[in-house]
């Protein structure tokens, strides 16, 4: 199964790329005027995920929704590259996508596209592509990493820039989540590399405690939380609650 895993998501990868670098170039030397045509196109791949009839594993019916993963993940790189985290507040609360069974309300990307549900770790991390002995910590973050890093290098060419600017996406789409679900057995934050302990700066401050301390009444990302800053800083107390409780164990 993991072979199969491997070759299924490296094929929905290589049927992206066209539109995954259009993404990244688009939204990166965009002034807002064509925001509209990027919201589309994340919005029309969530929705592009078919309906299933009968028996269904529910692991190989998830990980349909990477292409529009992806396709979120070098969007969101190239906003937070071009400074434009305005459209990336959209970007991650506008597309959504309606599940087919038991609770049928509409979720926002940041919500229905968390890597940790649609991607399965222990499958992750038994892939042909990395080799024996390889385990990552957090497997679906890795792996989304390794998938976009073509997509956005004209854009980002720098890889420790392009490891920050992940860095900030995962936090920044955690704190997202984190606020569009109040159900405890879903409201889980993105839980990717961003919360390694070699993420930290001198001070020894983790990623998110860095951007927690950017929320006021001006942050471009505001509008993701209906412009509260309560309302974002307690997404982002929320988000580093959790990380505290879970840390690697995740």
């Amino acid at each position: 199964m993991p072979a199969a895993y491997d070759h299924a998501l490296a094929s929905m990868r290589a049927e992206s790329d066209t539109l995954l670098h259009l993404l990244a170039t688009g939204i990166f030397h965009d002034d807002g005027a064509h925001d509209r045509i990027w919201l589309s196109a994340i919005e029309r791949l969530m929705t592009a995920r078919s309906r299933i009839d009968g028996n269904f594993n529910e692991y190989l019916d998830s990980y349909r929704h990477y292409p529009a993963l992806l396709a979120l993940w070098v969007a969101g790189v190239a906003a937070i590259a071009a400074e434009r985290e305005g459209i990336l507040a959209e970007l991650l609360t506008k597309p959504t996508w309606r599940p087919q069974f038991n609770d049928r309300t509409p979720r926002c990307a940041a919500d229905a596209l968390r890597p940790i549900w649609l991607l399965e770790p222990t499958w992750l991390n038994q892939m042909p592509r990395w080799g024996e002995g390889a385990r990552w910590i957090y497997p679906a973050s890795h792996v989304l990493r390794l998938d976009a890093r073509d997509a956005v290098n004209r854009v980002l060419p720098d890889d420790a820039a392009y490891a920050e600017a992940c860095d900030r996406l995962e936090c920044l789409a955690s704190y997202v989540a984190v606020d569009a679900v109040r159900e405890p057995s879903r409201n889980a934050p993105w839980m990717g590399e961003f919360v390694l302990d070699d993420r930290t700066d001198r001070a020894g401050n983790g990623v998110a405690t860095r951007i927690a301390g950017e929320i006021t009444p001006d942050w471009a990302m505001l509008a993701a939380f209906g412009n509260d800053v309560a309302r974002a800083t307690k997404a982002a107390d929320d988000t580093a609650e959790f990380v505290r409780e879970h840390g690697r164990r995740w």
